[in-house]
């Protein structure tokens, strides 16, 4: 934006790059006087620093499990997002698009061969080993310090014409109910779901439905973890809980959301779906004119977004080492959000809080800005279903509700959930 570019020139136009402090794996792995050469930072460019934090990659100290389809597509990334909402202008060919999501494909690498990094010769016995076992198996003896001759890229900086900002069209308020009637459906098996009337015909669930809600549906269903970052986590353990009973059901498809709405009509003869994208920022707004459901920028009591815990939580710089470590021994890489979380503010979660943690609306909604992204019924084209809401890896301008992302409807994106409406007389809710 206009008040922080990213600087993506090349290594020739920056001055003054001195690299990020190693994790620790780097710091053990790296050759010595590549560590002495560089005086103990790991170099990679401006330009790749600038641009990492806006791409979804696998981490280092990422769990460890079998992968859903689409769970690292490009398009939960926030480079392919800003760029397919037009960003400045910026215009991308076939070809372009095929080159970022392949390299996000490929882990988003900086470094393409080993003499890129360090201008030796590959460690001792590497590629040796690499020929016999080429030999061995039939394969080519494909040497990968070889880079192919490919056009001198054109390093000219790109000259923007910004557009002069306007200030959007004011809201105009929502009218507020004269009462919130609440109504409670109960799932048995300690489970139950509290929805409020937002307006004369529709009832919205106070919360994100939670794991343990969505458990009853899907016996089979799992929130998983998120990586490993946390005090309490050992190495060899499986990374930070997302599948506590009261945490928002995530990993689950437009589908199965619908499927999971389908089967809570049936169970309480409601007509029970997910709300439209005007619905969802009505009842987000509760009547407010401006982006936001909360009432000032500090967001920590409201919402749980990218604050200062998700941004250091287990993070601990070993000075007589110099380097970065996780307080549970294991590595910490460039990671989703984190460069770009608001440290001012601290929510206290370090991944997704159990539903209902926070201050609520208004209109008594809780969560309606992270935690989860949330489907809505509304089409963004291509397929493609909107999620509004931002989860608790955005910060607040990437959690606004102008904000909306499209994905497929078969995609079990990682940090999208569900919130339902009701719009059928609430007398059967009390099943």
């Amino acid at each position: 934006n206009e008040e922080s570019e990213m600087d993506l020139r090349g290594e020739s136009l920056v001055k003054g790059y001195v690299g990020r402090i190693p994790g620790r794996l780097d710091a053990e792995r790296l050759h010595d006087d590549l560590m002495k050469q560089n005086k103990g930072r790991v170099l990679y460019t401006q330009a790749y620093e600038a641009l990492l934090p806006y791409v979804r990659r696998v981490n280092v100290a990422d769990a460890v499990f079998l992968l859903d389809p689409g769970e690292y597509h490009a398009d939960t990334s926030e480079l392919v997002q800003i760029l397919q909402d037009g960003h400045y202008g910026i215009e991308m060919d076939e070809e372009s698009w095929s080159r970022l999501t392949t390299w996000i494909d490929l882990n988003a690498p900086c470094h393409g061969t080993w003499t890129d990094v360090f201008n030796r010769d590959t460690p001792c016995c590497a590629m040796v080993r690499r020929r016999e076992l080429a030999d061995l198996y039939g394969s080519s003896p494909i040497d990968p310090e070889v880079i192919p001759d490919t056009p001198v890229y054109d390093e000219t900086p790109v000259v923007f014409n910004y557009e002069e900002k306007r200030d959007p069209a004011p809201r105009k308020a929502g009218n507020l109910p004269d009462s919130l009637e609440k109504k409670t459906i109960n799932l048995g098996s300690g489970q139950s779901i509290e929805l409020v009337q937002v307006k004369s015909d529709l009832w919205m669930s106070s919360c994100e439905i939670s794991n343990g809600e969505f458990s009853l549906f899907d016996s089979e269903y799992s929130g998983r973890f998120y990586w490993k970052r946390a005090l309490e986590t050992d190495p060899d353990d499986k990374g930070i809980p997302m599948d506590n009973p009261d945490q928002p059901v995530t990993h689950v498809s437009w589908n199965r959301a619908m499927a999971f709405c389908e089967w809570l009509s049936d169970e309480t003869g409601l007509n029970v779906s997910l709300p439209t994208e005007d619905e969802w920022e009505y009842a987000c707004l509760a009547g407010s004119t401006g982006n936001f459901g909360f009432p000032d920028e500090d967001f920590s009591n409201y919402e749980n977004l990218a604050d200062k815990t998700f941004a250091t939580a287990g993070i601990v710089f070993k000075k007589e080492v110099s380097y970065a470590n996780l307080a549970s021994g294991t590595d910490l890489v460039v990671a989703e959000g984190v460069d770009l979380a608001d440290k001012r503010f601290d929510d206290g979660a370090l991944v997704t809080a159990a539903v209902g943690s926070y201050k609520p609306n208004t209109f008594g909604l809780y969560d309606m800005h992270g935690n989860v992204a949330e489907w809505t019924l509304t089409d963004f084209g291509n397929g493609e279903k909107v999620v509004k809401g931002g989860s608790f890896l955005d910060r607040p301008e990437k959690a606004s509700v102008d904000v909306r992302h499209g994905y497929p409807v078969w995609q079990n994106v990682h940090n999208v959930g569900i919130r339902i409406v009701a719009k059928t007389k609430m007398e059967a809710a009390s099943k």
